[in-house]
């Protein structure tokens, strides 16, 4: 029953936005709710740029799975699926791009979000795992494959590295770590295509002199250039830190990706393909 006084009684704040949109302390919990999240979701970007850069140790990211046990998925073999293919005007549409367009919040105008890195993952194994996709060789090739903890790493690091990459080319690297690593990488493959191109044309042209001028310019640039980047890397410490905090949520949760999927996979199969996958 509403008494005389109840229109002087304050109602709630109608201040709770500021101007600019923005939440004021009229609205205290929601405003650390929404902080909270906005650190934690920056913290964990940041954590897996830097979980797949400590992962890049070759020039090209393809090059990770160069060592692969007999009996696994190549390194051609899966890259070959996480890429589009085309053949007489029609194109089978890789995981990459299967994931884009079933993921579309996965992506931020275009540019990947880092966070995601365990549900794209997820994704790829699905995929891969799926003989309705890959054909059914292909499909126990693979779950044979991400069975393999050393296997399944290097796959993850191709996968993550090759997202990380186009963000990169997008000026969209968050990690200061992650972009030093990935400055100083793609830095050393245009000298090693300046080196290429410089052997080429003195082998043809027979000028040793001009080669040994060439290469000594190249190196000297391609060290300074390496001292910086690693500066910026070691004064970066911090964001190691951050990786340190959220490696054992990131470790933990890829196993159990590969567990679930797995799990599913084989209940999924007939009881000979089971046995045939075991051997």
């Amino acid at each position: 029953m509403r008494s005389l006084f109840d229109d002087l009684l304050p109602g709630k704040s109608f201040l709770s936005l500021g101007s600019d949109g923005t939440l004021t302390l009229l609205a205290p919990e929601k405003l650390i709710a929404a902080e909270t999240q906005k650190r934690i979701a920056h913290e964990l970007d940041v954590a897996i740029e830097v979980y797949l850069i400590k992962h890049c140790n070759a020039i090209f990211y393809a090059d990770l799975m160069s060592d692969v046990p007999e009996g696994l998925a190549s390194k051609n073999r899966l890259i070959a699926w996480l890429n589009d293919y085309v053949r007489d005007g029609k194109v089978r549409p890789g995981v990459v791009t299967l994931y884009r367009l079933e993921n579309r919040d996965h992506f931020d105008g275009g540019v990947w979000i880092a966070r995601n890195f365990c549900l794209f993952m997820e994704c790829v194994v699905k995929k891969l795992t799926d003989p309705g996709y890959v054909g059914k060789s292909n499909a126990l090739l693979f779950k044979k494959s991400f069975s393999n903890p050393d296997w399944f790493h290097k796959a993850a690091a191709v996968c993550g590295l090759k997202l990380l990459e186009d963000n990169y080319r997008h000026g969209a690297i968050k990690s200061t770590v992650a972009k030093s690593h990935l400055d100083l990488l793609f830095y050393v493959r245009h000298v090693a295509k300046s080196l290429s191109a410089a052997i080429g044309r003195s082998t043809k042209n027979h000028d040793v002199e001009e080669m040994k001028s060439e290469l000594n310019d190249t190196l000297e640039q391609f060290l300074r250039h390496t001292y910086r980047s690693f500066l910026e890397i070691n004064h970066a410490h911090e964001e190691y830190a951050l990786l340190e905090k959220w490696l054992p949520k990131i470790e933990s949760t890829m196993g159990l990706v590969v567990e679930r999927v797995a799990l599913d996979f084989s209940e999924r199969l007939p009881v000979a393909l089971q046995v045939d996958l075991e051997c």
